[in-house]
């Protein structure tokens, strides 16, 4: 039998979708082409009604046949598996119309990569589009009874708006329950497990929100940080609220894609502030190309965020996991390996509650004061930036890796940074930090928590991990406070290690930060970063927080042009420092 090819079929419009509906035989379909749903459909225009199939597409082989107009065509087992089950289900086909499909792994030529950039960009309109948006799980025959009354229990529970979506619901009560215990076990262990979970492309589509999850399934879970946020968008998304495209791509940092490029490409439909075009790259404008490489992307994507923004906060996302390319440019995020970064960057703390819809889109830190970056872009990729040489790292402490909640190794980590900062025995405690009156201690129980609690709010005494820790415990509101303030500690030193200066300021940097690496403000960066040598070039180390700069106070004491490669240029500007 001949394979089916797409050339068989007229060429997509830009207003046009392929969707397609069973035929006899188990794994036979038939594709046609509908206009694209428009608010613009004029009243006689009868659009046919479809579902879309979303699904993991993974890694998984397309070794498995079935039959396209007639001809062969290759898909996961996955989503043969789906196809399968919709096939069978009859809630799909309550009105006894025909059942239409919309899959992207169908639907779209892969290979066509026109075709798949102009599809790509109007993604979040095909899916609006449907009449309901199915997600499949996978098939595990030995998890379905379970999966089946956790999935009763929710659609239970949820109530549906007017419009019939799902609200956003802060603290349900079943959560609490502890009858529910069991229920939300298999919720949170087996069905947000699923690598359906990991998929970038279903922040495009589904918005789902799990509060107050207990803490230590929160921690387990990998998914949990993300999920968090999702129905946050959507709220914004209803009330045409702007979302800023690193928002969406910090609190994606649990996602994968099987194309690394669609970690920024999945997203541009719902971002409000880059423009993506499928041709002509310009300054404001990324070009959504798959055919160019995944480096070229992200090089292009953080070049255009730069200029659209006029800042360089983009660069300080480039933090804090192993493994960098060689030959990358150290100032580009790779944002296929943000799932092994930190799990809150410092320059922009996420709100955790979802009670707090004006979520603000400002910074929590301005270390360089509001000064505009003045920048530029040499052959071969560097970065040229001014900024100010802050200080010089002399001692680091290990750096913290443990995804599991905090026990012993947290304790032990947090004892041998206090000894790096205060002495041994904590003999320094009392003295004062390096000018200001408060005492060391204090500065370092700032530190560790980055000077925020666990909502992003800047950190009140009372909030903070070493001074609840030399308190007596003797209610449950101080045990609450201890737990809160110990979690807001773990969740900033995640990849990260603590950090003294030649001049005695304390910081947070990345986990390969060493001793003899450069403190910098960027003029344009809310947070310092820090950099490392490498001939007349620097090489980009990540994101920091360094207690008494993180508020434009290097800004404003800044002195005129200097060297910058010396101690001595310490606290001037330096009007050209280049990072390759």
């Amino acid at each position: 039998m001949d394979p089916f090819r797409y050339s068989s079929l007229k060429p997509l419009g830009a207003d046009e979708i392929r969707i397609f509906g069973f035929e006899e035989g188990e794994d036979s379909i038939r594709i046609q082409h509908i206009r694209r749903p428009s608010d613009k459909s004029t009243t006689s225009e009868v659009l046919p009604a479809y579902h879309a199939l979303s699904y993991a597409w993974g890694s998984e082989k397309q070794d498995c046949l079935i039959l396209v107009n007639g001809g062969e065509f290759s898909v996961s087992a996955d989503l043969r598996d789906a196809l399968r089950h919709l096939r069978s289900d009859q809630s799909l086909n309550s009105h006894n119309l025909p059942t239409l499909l919309w899959v992207d792994a169908i639907c779209i030529d892969q290979k066509n990569a026109e075709e798949k950039v102009v599809q790509v960009l109007r993604m979040k309109e095909t899916y609006e589009g449907a009449c309901k948006v199915v997600v499949w799980l996978g098939d595990e025959p030995d998890r379905r009874e379970a999966t089946g009354r956790a999935a009763s229990f929710l659609c239970d529970r949820i109530p549906l708006t007017s419009e019939g979506h799902v609200p956003i619901l802060e603290r349900p009560d079943y959560f609490r329950d502890p009858e529910n215990a069991p229920i939300m076990r298999i919720i949170g262990q087996d069905i947000l497990r699923r690598p359906w979970w990991w998929r970038m492309w279903w922040i495009s589509l589904f918005e789902m929100e799990v509060m107050n999850a207990p803490a230590e399934e929160a921690e387990e879970n990998p998914y949990f940080p993300n999920i968090t946020f999702k129905s946050l968008y959507r709220w914004k998304l209803e009330h045409g609220e702007a979302i800023p495209i690193l928002a969406l791509l910090e609190n994606a940092s649990s996602c994968l894609a099987s194309n690394p490029r669609d970690m920024i490409f999945s997203v541009l439909g719902l971002a409000s502030d880059i423009e993506a075009l499928p041709t002509i790259n310009s300054e404001h404008k990324l070009v959504c190309n798959y055919e160019r490489s995944v480096q070229e992307v992200y090089t292009d994507f953080a070049k255009v965020h730069i200029h659209t923004h006029n800042s360089l906060d983009v660069i300080t996302f480039s933090r804090n996991y192993n493994g960098r390319i060689a030959g990358w440019p150290s100032w580009v995020p790779d944002w296929s390996a943000l799932r092994k970064s930190s799990c809150f960057s410092l320059s922009k703390l996420p709100l955790r509650s979802a009670a707090r819809l004006a979520m603000s889109n400002s910074y929590a830190y301005q270390a360089s004061g509001g000064r505009h970056p003045e920048f530029g872009f040499l052959q071969g990729d560097t970065l040229r930036v001014s900024g100010i040489r802050v200080d010089t790292v002399t001692q680091v402490g290990e750096p913290y890796f443990d995804p599991s909640p905090p026990g012993e190794k947290f304790d032990r980590t947090i004892e041998d940074w206090q000894t790096i900062a205060l002495g041994e025995g904590d003999r320094r405690a009392l003295d004062s930090y390096v000018g200001t009156e408060q005492t060391l201690i204090e500065a370092f129980d700032r530190t560790i928590t980055a000077d925020v609690n666990l909502t992003g709010d800047r950190s009140q005494r009372h909030e903070r991990f070493v001074w609840l820790n030399s308190q007596r415990i003797v209610t449950q509101e101080r045990l609450d406070q201890w737990n809160r303030a110990r979690r807001a500690v773990y969740l900033r030193i995640q990849r990260r290690l603590f950090f003294t200066t030649s001049r005695g300021r304390f910081g947070l940097g990345p986990w390969d930060t060493k001793a003899g690496d450069i403190v910098f403000v960027l003029l344009g960066c809310n947070v310092p970063v820090i950099l490392r040598q490498d001939g007349d070039r620097w090489a980009f180390v990540g994101e920091a927080f360094v207690l008494g700069i993180m508020d434009g106070e290097m800004a404003e004491a800044a002195e005129g042009d200097g060297p910058g490669d010396s101690e001595h240029s310490s606290g001037r500007i330096v009007e050209s420092v280049l990072i390759s």
